[in-house]
């Protein structure tokens, strides 16, 4: 893989590896792959590798969505309790909205954290080539 290319695919694979989004990130990535016409085992390397970030940012990236969009309904401290206790009917749609903020939150993070990745990585190993046949 040339420069651009390993830095393209991992500052993609990391920003979409950190989606807020606990399903569908494996589909996502390997769109993306295909339209970029990046290494999909690579790009799905480094998504799956990312996976326990995306768990560590999943409540931050909650939060900030909230702060971002403060429209819609307020979430009660005992959501949690309701889901663990098998109420799930009526917290279903306080979830969506929650995700939705996430990933609105997701969607302005992410691009610049992705630009800043790619710099720093392509900066890093720019003169070299890194021969991935798979």
């Amino acid at each position: 893989m040339d420069p651009h290319s390993l830095a393209l695919t991992l500052s993609v694979g990391v920003a979409m590896g950190v989606m807020p989004l606990l399903w569908g990130t494996t589909v996502l990535c390997a769109i993306t792959a295909r339209r970029l016409r990046l290494n999909q085992f690579a790009l799905q390397a480094v998504n799956y590798l990312c996976y326990p970030l995306q768990i560590i940012l999943l409540l931050p990236f909650c939060k900030l969505g909230i702060w971002l969009f403060p429209w819609g309904t307020k979430i009660p401290s005992n959501v949690l309790h309701n889901l663990s206790h098998g109420e799930m009917a009526g917290a279903v749609n306080l979830i969506v909205l929650v995700t939705f903020k996430a990933l609105l939150a997701w969607l302005i993070v992410a691009p610049a954290a992705g630009i800043i990745g790619y710099q720093l990585i392509r900066c890093h190993f720019d003169g070299y080539v890194i021969k991935l046949d798979i």
